[in-house]
């Protein structure tokens, strides 16, 4: 894998089900958003590692959610952090 920023968005744990256990995430969608980038399919993506903690924080999350972006790409502004990206415009 190559090298990459780490950005904290969130948290989470595992939590057993009826059917197996899963886990269960809190994402932080405006870092989501903000970290995005436009791949060249014209789709939007954001690299997200879960990694387990240590130990468990005092509201019982064993989970670390961050995001990675590789370095060559640039944070992109989306709609609702300014106005809609200009690159659409035919001049």
């Amino acid at each position: 894998m190559f090298n990459m920023e780490k950005v904290y968005c969130g948290n989470g744990k595992t939590i057993s089900g009826t059917y197996g256990s899963f886990d269960a995430l809190n994402l932080d969608v405006d870092t989501l958003m903000e970290h995005s980038y436009k791949a060249k399919n014209g789709k939007r993506y954001v690299n997200i590692l879960v990694s387990d903690r240590r130990e468990a924080d005092k509201f019982g999350n064993t989970k670390k959610i961050t995001i990675s972006k590789p370095p060559e790409q640039k944070t992109e502004v989306t709609t609702s952090q300014h106005s809609p990206d200009r690159d659409d415009l035919p001049f």
